[in-house]
């Protein structure tokens, strides 16, 4: 491995003039050979509205869509990446969530070549190269929080399709998957899955069975009565953080309160009543407080 290369840190993120400085090849293209080096970078994206590819993760393994964008992939254009292995072409992974965004995740193994049906840019199928390209480096991880936001940027496009077009799609991700299943036959998980870094906040136990205690059965947002009664004969309710703790809430009674799982849910995703769900909360605590 050439030194300039051996600077780069799985999970540091990278600009595309970065990559070119330092491993060359082209600067556009996903799969990029270098002449120099005698390697391969590739660059595996995420962007539902403007890329027909669809790779995956299994594990430590990214089941990656070859080159072509439109109609059936060819050999030609995918020759490279299939026989590195062969021609021992090391390959190198790149990730990028955000434009001129790379993130970096080392070294990969490329597995056996297979064919599958994937839709193109024009939303017709065809048959497209599927490369499994095993990490390495097993402790090269990316933030939770990446993939989270990139989710919801994704879900935010593909709600707008038509019935039509998303019942398609669906249709067509539903026999990928089972195909893929099939490919990574052994593995312990059959649904896509991918590992990654996370900050959990430990909740005090305490603090959180107290505040559902004294909400009586309650939710504290719609006044409501606990949707059901767990096994244990207590009224089922979430303990919320009023200021989150990932914002530097803080731990303690006075920052939490007991509400029912679907106000729960409209409080995280409905951005638009953030500051009035906060207010109504706030002012239960003081009258709690009081009391």
């Amino acid at each position: 491995m050439p030194q300039n290369i051996s600077s780069f840190l799985p999970g540091e993120v990278y600009t595309n003039d970065d990559i070119y400085q330092n491993f060359w090849g082209d600067t556009v293209s996903g799969v990029r050979y270098s002449s120099v080096y005698n390697h391969i970078v590739v660059i595996s994206k995420y962007d539902s509205k403007n890329s027909p590819y669809q790779d995956t993760w299994d594990n430590y393994t990214l089941y990656y869509t070859g080159t072509g964008k439109k109609g059936d992939q060819t050999e030609s254009k995918n020759k490279r990446l299939i026989n590195a292995n062969k021609e021992k072409m090391p390959v190198y992974l790149f990730e990028s969530f955000n434009a001129g965004e790379y993130t970096y995740r080392g070294q990969v193994y490329v597995g056996t070549v297979y064919k599958d049906n994937e839709e193109d840019s024009s939303g017709n199928t065809r048959e497209v190269y599927k490369f499994p390209l095993t990490l390495q480096d097993k402790n090269s991880l990316i933030e939770k929080n990446i993939i989270d936001r990139c989710t919801k940027k994704e879900i935010i496009i593909i709600s707008k399709l038509s019935e039509k077009d998303l019942s398609k799609r669906a249709k067509i991700n539903s026999q990928i998957n089972i195909r893929r299943s099939e490919k990574s036959n052994g593995t312990k998980y059959h649904a896509k899955n991918r590992f990654v870094k996370s900050q959990i906040f430990e909740r005090d136990i305490y603090i959180a069975e107290y505040v559902k205690k004294i909400a009586n059965g309650h939710c504290q947002l719609c006044d409501q009565p606990a949707p059901f009664i767990d096994d244990k004969g207590t009224p089922f309710l979430h303990s919320h953080h009023i200021k989150y703790l990932s914002e530097g809430g803080l731990d303690t009674i006075d920052n939490s309160i007991a509400v029912c799982p679907n106000c729960h849910a409209k409080i995280h995703h409905l951005k638009s009543k953030e500051k009035e769900y906060r207010k109504i909360l706030t002012q239960k605590v003081q009258s709690r407080q009081s009391n």
